[in-house]
């Protein structure tokens, strides 16, 4: 592998990290060069895992240019897990490149010098669906960004966004495409470019039957929105492949291809799963917080990166979990040591904690982390025990760990106890609502949750009555993350009873959930053509003052009812005139006054009309 920065390049993104107080996260490691192979993309020698976020349009005036900044890509990497991000730069449309030049060449050279300094993938996407009309003016572009870009192997161009289906590949897509790869290849001769196809980017059996020759390290552009697009879309994918093609989708939505509706889970993880098994590169739309279902963000979220669960939308939801956990993220080891690094104890935390006592936060005998690099000893008058776990100074003159992410979790040991003892965890977050679940020896002991009043505003939240042997194991598991914990003060319990599993905290009620009649429901669209029906848009909210770490709800009808087909809800029941539904893992949980939709396709001969919803 070649490392293509120049040695001006490592000092420019030295100082660009100095200066990005919102990116803690960032090593000077250039990711593996990305190179084609037959239908295969990979970095370096090993075939290349690519998952991250498309920002919206970035033309001047169109609302998701706010998020071309740098705290934003340093969100995609830390919040969503991504190691790649593209930045749609309009074109043709009022606002884009064409209109205000500087204005969407600033922007998308803030991604670029983002991306770079951040060690992630970066898509310059030419955003536009009649591109062969602007040859000379991509080219121009193009070259530009690759006698700036062009030895950074972070660098991938996308030089057609969207043909639409009004052109052709043969007359108009591949002339253009091939003059502007020209154009790029006698700058930069090896970095990956991403051509568009026919159809919104559909066609790519018509680009596998008739490729571009003469380069090498090209590929093309497969869109799909799951809402719109099935499975003859996916055999023209595997037609493409089987000919040699290499496919990477720059561009995806859980929704509609118009990017209303909401999540069709069912299609969306036939997509997931397709685009796993042929491992394709992948760019979610939209990074944005436009009021439609293709956001990933809620009206309003700040565009600093500095983000929670609380701003997404059910699509948001779904998407990073999907990125997260997308397997074997080319780059995604990087950034971070096994401990010891930083000039403390390695290993984890060698120590045991006598009952009754205080289990400090820092003293972990093993963790899971997956944010390494935000602090350590370097910064914390702590003792560090590695395992890449984030240690800080808290407030209260202790140590607390932070920058906490969903799933992250801390193990320690008990000494001597035996008996019943009350949990009490130091909690602090921006975010109300933020879940923290605690376990001994592997048995839920209770679920906890932050007050939102700020990341040192520390809050005591209490598990009663919980048993715990000597010798136990105690697990922390932060299940949304953005929570600082401080310790554990473990007591005696103070009322007699219970047994694990009896979480409260010191707002009152049970494990900070809300009680059934917090939940409203309601139908949205009701469609119906002979006995077969769609409803959708139908809208289950937390009405209550406490989170909801889960919903249920029923729907029932005038006639018994079959379900074909359902998106962002899981079916529990079919019987008779009734349908009982629950939350799927991006939408189940939902802070006051949040809500969420979904919806199903089935049949019944009753009157569509008179189908009612009701919380469970």
């Amino acid at each position: 592998m070649v490392n293509k920065r120049t040695p001006q390049q490592l000092i420019w993104a030295t100082v660009f990290m100095t200066a990005l107080a919102t990116l803690p996260e960032l090593v000077l490691a250039a990711p593996p060069a990305l190179s084609v192979s037959g239908s295969t993309i990979k970095a370096g020698n090993s075939v290349a895992q690519l998952s991250g976020m498309s920002l919206f349009w970035s033309n001047s005036g169109w609302g998701g240019e706010k998020y071309y900044t740098a705290g934003s890509v340093g969100g995609v990497k830390k919040f969503f897990g991504g190691n790649l991000v593209r930045a749609a730069m309009g074109v043709e449309d009022s606002g884009g490149y064409l209109s205000d030049r500087e204005g969407n060449l600033r922007r998308a050279e803030a991604i670029v010098d983002a991306a770079i300094a951040n060690d992630m993938y970066v898509i310059i996407d030419w955003h536009s669906h009649y591109a062969h009309e602007h040859q000379a003016e991509a080219i121009e572009f193009f070259q530009h960004m690759a006698r700036k870009y062009g030895k950074n192997s972070n660098v991938i161009y996308e030089i057609f966004n969207e043909p639409k289906n009004d052109v052709t590949w043969a007359q108009h897509v591949k002339p253009y495409a091939e003059q502007v790869v020209k154009a790029i290849r006698a700058i930069d001769p090896d970095n990956l470019i991403i051509v568009g196809t026919t159809t919104w980017s559909q066609d790519v059996d018509q680009a596998a039957d008739n490729p571009i020759r003469g380069y090498a390290n090209i590929a093309y552009t497969l869109h799909f929105y799951a809402g719109t697009h099935g499975q003859g879309l996916r055999d023209k994918a595997a037609y493409a492949m089987s000919k040699g093609a290499a496919l990477f989708v720059t561009e995806w939505g859980s929704v509609n291809a118009d990017g209303n509706g909401g999540v069709n889970q069912t299609e969306t993880d036939r997509w997931a799963a397709f685009m796993k098994k042929h491992s394709l590169g992948n760019a979610n739309w939209a990074l944005n917080d436009k009021s439609e279902g293709a956001s990933a963000f809620r009206p309003g979220t700040p565009t600093n990166g500095q983000w929670s669960d609380g701003m997404l939308t059910d699509s948001g939801r779904y998407v990073k979990n999907l990125i997260q956990t997308w397997p074997n993220k080319t780059g995604s080891g990087s950034g971070g040591s096994d401990g010891g690094s930083d000039g403390g104890t390695s290993g984890g935390y060698k120590g045991v904690v006598n009952l009754p006592g205080r289990i400090e936060a820092e003293h972990y005998t093993t963790a899971s982390d997956r944010s390494a690099g935000n602090a350590s000893a370097s910064s914390s008058n702590c003792t560090y025990y590695g395992l890449n776990v984030d240690v800080q100074n808290a407030s209260e003159g202790t140590c607390n760990v932070g920058w906490t992410e969903s799933g992250e979790t801390l193990t320690y040991k008990v000494g001597a106890a035996g008996g019943n003892f009350d949990i009490t965890a130091r909690l602090a977050s921006v975010n109300n609502g933020q879940r923290v679940r605690i376990d001994v020896n592997g048995q839920l002991a209770g679920i906890v949750s932050t007050d939102g009043a700020g990341w040192q505003a520390w809050a005591s939240e209490t598990i009663s009555n919980v048993n715990i042997p000597a010798n136990a194991t105690v697990k922390v598991t932060f299940l949304d993350g953005m929570t600082n914990l401080n310790y554990l003060d473990i007591k005696r319990a103070s009322t007699s009873g219970g047994g694990n599993g009896g979480g409260t905290d010191t707002g009152g009620g049970s494990g900070g959930e809300p009680t059934n009649g917090a939940v409203s429901c309601n139908i949205g669209q009701k469609d119906a053509w002979g006995n077969v029906f769609v409803l959708n848009g139908v809208e289950v909210k937390n009405t209550g003052s406490r989170t909801l770490s889960n919903w249920k709800v029923a729907i029932d009808f005038e006639q018994p009812v079959q379900v074909s087909e359902n998106w962002s809800a899981k079916v529990l029941s079919v019987s008779g005139k009734r349908v009982v539904f629950e939350g799927v893992s991006y939408n189940s949980r939902l802070n006051p006054n949040q809500a969420t939709t979904f919806g199903f396709k089935g049949s019944q001969s009753g009157n569509i009309s008179k189908a009612t919803c009701s919380a469970l």
